[in-house]
């Protein structure tokens, strides 16, 4: 995880849908987050977003923070740059589990990541639990907010029950995002607490 950019985790679980369900469902929650899902054959396409209180560089900070990434997305269980092979790039290993009882499973990535500060953070696929993946998260600065957009295009290595299964990637995806959001947010209160 452009969980992943977008947080890596979020980025696999969009992987667990098959042909098999809907092909395309959107929504909005409570707390601003529009999620649209659209299965097409046998690939998975997400894309979320959001406006949030907090600058690009806030944002930002959270979003590439991946060597402590799984201490606030709680399906991450490490996460980790392995290789910096440039200021713009490196490689992230990540290893997560999704889902709860039967409906769970191991997830394991390792991606390149290309940034371009304060504005995008690409992902691709080198080796792990999908057979492909490509995502990308987009920051811009909306009068003093920051809207953050991610789309990810991605070809399951597993399957999930239909019905289950959208639900499942519906919900871990919004999660995963929130609690994203809700780092930088935390962070941004504790520099203001410290300022005063």
């Amino acid at each position: 995880m452009p969980r992943p950019p977008f947080p890596i985790l979020l980025s696999l679980l969009l992987t667990a849908a098959l042909a098999t369900l809907p092909v395309a469902h959107a929504s909005q929650d409570e707390d601003g987050v529009n999620l649209n899902l659209n299965i097409d054959g046998d690939e998975v396409h997400l894309d979320i977003s959001a406006v949030i209180e907090a600058r690009p560089r806030e944002v930002w900070a959270v979003f590439t923070d991946f060597e402590h990434m799984a201490e606030f997305v709680s399906n991450l269980k490490s996460s980790q740059v392995i290789a910096r092979p440039s200021s713009n790039s490196m490689t992230v290993e990540q290893h997560g589990r999704a889902g709860s009882g039967l409906l769970s499973f191991s997830l394991d990535s390792i991606r390149e990541i290309q940034i371009k500060p304060f504005e995008s953070i690409r992902s691709r696929l080198l080796s792990g639990s999908m057979r492909k993946f490509d995502g990308i998260t987009r920051l811009s600065e909306e009068g003093g907010k920051t809207r953050v957009s991610y789309h990810s295009d991605a070809i399951s290595g597993v399957w999930i029950p239909p019905v289950i299964g959208r639900k499942l990637i519906e919900d871990e995806a919004r999660e995963q995002f929130s609690q994203m959001l809700q780092e930088v947010m935390r962070r941004k209160q504790m520099t203001a607490s410290s300022n005063r």
